[in-house]
């Protein structure tokens, strides 16, 4: 068995680089985080600084395996990492995610204001809108559950707004 794991570790590096590894690593976590709920949940929970997570991870496994371009790919999953967590942190760029099917938490909008909300192009009406905190954070109860899979989401409060993809 380690005879075919050194056969697979020898093609890897002979057919990687650092840029395929790291493009291959994006679009991994690209997709994980638009289509696997878990994953999705998951990265909301840590905010926007998952985007580097995967590539982050690929690099360290492929650096332990002597891979070629993994140390490249290391250096690009932890530049994204920090990119994410200052968008969240400091320039405070609006972010949403489903925390499931029946609710979206949204954070980073302008604060003390009702937002608008459309799931799938079709504006949701609430009794009472939902409002953010003084700090631009929302949670929002949808009327009717979201069902199984991607949809895509606009929160518009007053001058800020999120679009983007949401797994259930």
């Amino acid at each position: 068995m380690s005879q075919v794991f050194d056969k697979i570790k020898e093609k890897t590096k002979e057919k990687t680089n650092g840029v395929g590894l790291s493009a291959l690593s994006i679009l991994i976590s690209k997709y994980a985080v638009e289509n696997v709920p878990i994953v999705h949940r998951f990265s909301g929970t840590l905010k926007t600084g998952t985007h580097g997570i995967i590539p982050l991870v690929v690099g360290a496994v492929g650096t332990y395996m002597d891979v070629k371009g993994a140390d490249d790919t290391l250096s690009f999953g932890f530049a994204r990492l920090l990119e994410g967590l200052a968008d969240f942190y400091v320039f405070k760029k609006p972010f949403c995610y489903a925390k499931d099917g029946s609710t979206i938490e949204c954070y980073n909008l302008d604060a003390n204001v009702p937002v608008e909300v459309y799931v799938d192009g079709s504006k949701i009406t609430f009794t009472e809108a939902p409002t953010t905190d003084g700090n631009g954070n929302v949670t929002i109860t949808l009327p009717s559950e979201m069902s199984g899979g991607t949809h895509n989401i606009v929160v518009i409060a007053k001058e800020k707004a999120f679009y983007g993809v949401v797994a259930v």
